[in-house]
């Protein structure tokens, strides 16, 4: 495991910092920018709609994998393990604006409604498997370990909400039946959705609690939010497909563009915090 230098922080929980002013205003013009981009669907009078609001995700997927490849190379360097943890996240994010565009060229292009399930479900979920491995070796380098007060908190915030997604999301999925307005193809795919989100949600909630005992960089608890918006747009969107009531511009598509957006944020925050000599051990 290659070691990392530990520098001098000049943020500290005590002193609330111009540079922690200046991330909140992001991630506020980061959400203001995305809500402004769905509410522009609602214009009556807008041409070309669907097209604008399926090729927007693919743009936000893109700006997200160019981020991280920014992260890997120009932050870190493509030399250390930060580096190539980065780098599957770009991975990731790459298989998931593949996804995007390729429900662009079903919906837009081909001119299927509502195309699920596809072959950029496949690429989707491909996306799950670099950020598995990511935030699995991001969570080996955060010292130190949890507390036994975070890991009970840990381990009663995971049961409940792991309850909560087979309960409300797979359990009704699994025992509708199969027919003509649910093929079994669609069934399955509603299944898996849910499934992988669980992995990515320990995954990710363990950055984010081990955050408040660890010396990281706010990137990785902003990166470890936008994983866990991420789980709850794909439960959500599995329950609204299953319930036949999700159509283009329903509100969770904005979910996936603030995930995106969070990306972009955490590495913003990565590159000022480097320029600001504070950016610590991962």
């Amino acid at each position: 495991m290659t070691p990392f230098k530990e520098e001098k922080s000049i943020f500290t929980i005590s002193k609330i910092t111009v540079e922690l002013i200046g991330l909140i205003a992001v991630v506020i013009g980061s959400l203001l920018f995305v809500t402004i981009v769905y509410l522009t669907q609602f214009i009556p009078e807008f041409e070309g709609g669907i097209f604008f609001t399926d090729i927007v995700p693919v743009l936000f997927g893109i700006g997200a994998t160019i981020g991280s490849l920014f992260a890997s190379f120009k932050i870190y360097g493509y030399k250390t393990l930060n580096s190539k943890i980065w780098l599957l996240i770009a991975l990731g994010n790459l298989f998931w604006a593949l996804g995007e565009f390729g429900w662009f060229y079903f919906e837009v292009l081909l001119g299927i409604d509502t195309p699920y399930p596809s072959f950029a479900d496949i690429l989707w979920l491909a996306g799950f498997f670099p950020l598995y491995v990511a935030l699995f070796k991001t969570n080996q380098l955060i010292k130190p370990k949890l507390t036994k007060k975070l890991l009970v908190s840990y381990c009663i915030i995971s049961v409940v909400c792991i309850l909560a997604i087979i309960l409300l999301v797979i359990w009704p999925i699994a025992t509708y039946p199969v027919g003509e307005d649910f093929a079994f193809s669609e069934k399955v795919t509603s299944i898996i959705y849910p499934v992988t989100d669980i992995i990515l949600f320990l995954f990710a909630m363990l950055v984010l609690l081990r955050f408040r005992v660890a010396k990281i960089s706010w990137a990785w608890f902003i990166l470890a939010l936008s994983f866990l918006i991420d789980v709850f747009a794909d439960s959500w969107f599995s329950i609204i497909l299953w319930e036949e009531t999700y159509v283009t511009y329903h509100p969770v598509d904005l979910l996936w563009l603030l995930s995106y957006s969070l990306v972009i944020v955490a590495v913003i925050y990565l590159r000022y915090a480097r320029s600001r000599k504070f950016l610590l051990r991962i």
